[in-house]
């Protein structure tokens, strides 16, 4: 499941794919309205979308989530010529920030192909914005998600040198669930491969500080806001 929205009024050719949290094994692509409708209001079109969750009772779901982000990728880019996008920004949150620096340093890597995904058409990344994302491996319940299989390429900080395009690491010093040391990780092995990385330590706040619910921006998240769009316009729309 996912949503494409088109803003009232386009202002840019990049197209923001959102990536919800959970931790693995919940959310939905609703839980990004709060950055859907901020995005909106300011002329990016916004593709929000699922992805397999490892639910009780599954041996494994690894590759299948990553595949599906890979898929959406695929799919904006078949359909871009209509939507009038040329360039892709992957903005994922928690879990949804682990699969967007996947994405980000896989780019069309057969380790990941599968019945989901097109032929001949790029799943790589343009750009990728995540909020206090984890980039080592760790995941929650890894038994459960990952099963017996080899999951080096799930290791972003492994791949750095093949990132496909900047980044933006976002991470609050507060940080009690996935402490901030998993985006200074990531942004200092970008920097060692010569990738384009900002990394915004944003003091005194934790998990999920940048909204409230699903549908709106905390005052910190719109002072995030603030530089997510600045970043944007410097690396896609100057």
């Amino acid at each position: 499941m996912g949503q494409i929205c088109q803003p009232a009024t386009k202002r840019s050719s990049v197209a923001i794919l959102l990536v919800h949290g959970g931790g693995g094994y919940a959310g939905s692509y609703h839980d990004m309205d709060g950055w859907r409708f901020l995005y909106g209001a300011n002329g990016y079109i916004t593709f929000a979308v699922d992805y397999r969750l490892a639910t009780t009772g599954d041996v494994s779901v690894y590759p299948e989530p990553e595949q599906d982000i890979k898929a959406a990728i695929q799919f904006l880019r078949a359909h871009g010529s209509d939507l009038g996008i040329d360039r892709i920004v992957v903005h994922g949150s928690s879990a949804g920030a682990r699969l967007g620096g996947i994405i980000l340093t896989t780019p069309d890597d057969p380790s990941f192909s599968g019945d989901t995904l097109w032929t001949g058409v790029s799943d790589a990344a343009d750009g990728f914005i995540g909020f206090y994302g984890y980039y080592d491996g760790y995941q929650f319940d890894s038994d459960r998600y990952y099963g017996a299989r080899a999951h080096d390429a799930a290791v972003s900080v492994l791949h750095a040198s093949d990132a496909s395009g900047p980044s933006l690491l976002v991470h609050g010093t507060d940080d009690a669930l996935i402490g901030i040391a998993h985006s200074d990780e990531l942004a200092e092995a970008l920097r060692r491969a010569s990738k384009s990385v900002d990394l915004r330590r944003v003091p005194g706040v934790g998990h999920g500080f940048d909204v409230y619910g699903s549908e709106i921006l905390t005052s910190a998240g719109n002072t995030e806001a603030i530089h997510v769009l600045n970043w944007l316009g410097s690396h896609f729309d100057g």
